[in-house]
């Protein structure tokens, strides 16, 4: 058993022992003289120094942290990243700013369809370290679990290799990374006009094979006018 002790902390945590929903997302406990038992990873037990302290005293530690005051929270979870990519998108800043709808640009060929064409001409070594360096990144600024997303394939091989990437970082790297299909991101180019046999390819090809790998915990799909219907999001995800 590996067992570490946090005090000396201004620490935060969610009211309850179970996940929140509504307006108890605002309930917070504060400690300003907070203390932290940890063993094996797992918090057992929470609470001022002044409790947390008497069950510390009868324990060694492998590790004992004093935070010196400073502040101490749970890790953040980013529940929607696209970040398995390979160009960035500054140009169409501008025209976002200028008001130009996303549907429009992506209609004549950008937005995600950009980056579907930058993602297949990738190696995944290049994937595998852009999406790396910004989780880190991301991890530096306190995410500790992060769902991403494929869809930047819109193929079964690249969605694959998507998927084969996104587990690899969540293998190499300290984060709790939740790998999500979702090659219902846009319709390729070459479905334009015919949406519904593309749906069929995700439903008969794309969705059992990630499933025969097991590199995707869920699926998701951009349900928007001009994408994906209803009936499509409908017919994929069940």
């Amino acid at each position: 058993m590996i067992a570490k002790l946090v005090r000396n902390a201004r620490l935060y945590t969610a009211e309850g022992s179970s996940p929140s929903a509504g307006e108890r997302q605002g309930l917070v406990k504060s400690y300003p003289d907070g203390a932290m038992i940890i063993k094996n990873g797992l918090v057992e037990e929470i609470g001022p120094w002044a409790e947390v302290g008497k069950k510390a005293a009868a324990l060694d530690f492998d590790e004992e942290i004093d935070c010196g005051g400073r502040c101490v929270i749970p890790g953040f979870v980013d529940p929607h990243t696209h970040m398995c990519f390979a160009r960035r998108r500054e140009e169409e800043f501008s025209l976002r700013l200028a008001g130009t709808p996303y549907l429009e640009i992506l209609q004549k060929g950008g937005g995600i369809l950009f980056s579907v064409r930058a993602v297949k001409e990738a190696s995944d070594y290049e994937l595998f370290e852009n999406t790396l360096s910004l989780a880190l990144s991301a991890l530096s600024m306190g995410t500790t679990t992060l769902e991403i997303k494929s869809g930047y394939g819109l193929d079964t091989e690249t969605e694959l290799r998507m998927l084969s990437v996104i587990r690899q970082v969540g293998l190499e790297s300290p984060l709790d990374v939740v790998p999500t299909f979702m090659g219902a991101h846009a319709v390729p180019e070459g479905y334009k006009g015919k949406p519904e046999k593309f749906v069929e390819l995700i439903v008969n090809e794309m969705l059992p094979a990630a499933k025969k790998q097991g590199i995707a915990a869920f699926c998701d799909v951009f349900c928007e006018e001009g994408v994906f219907s209803v009936a499509h999001t409908e017919r994929i995800l069940t």
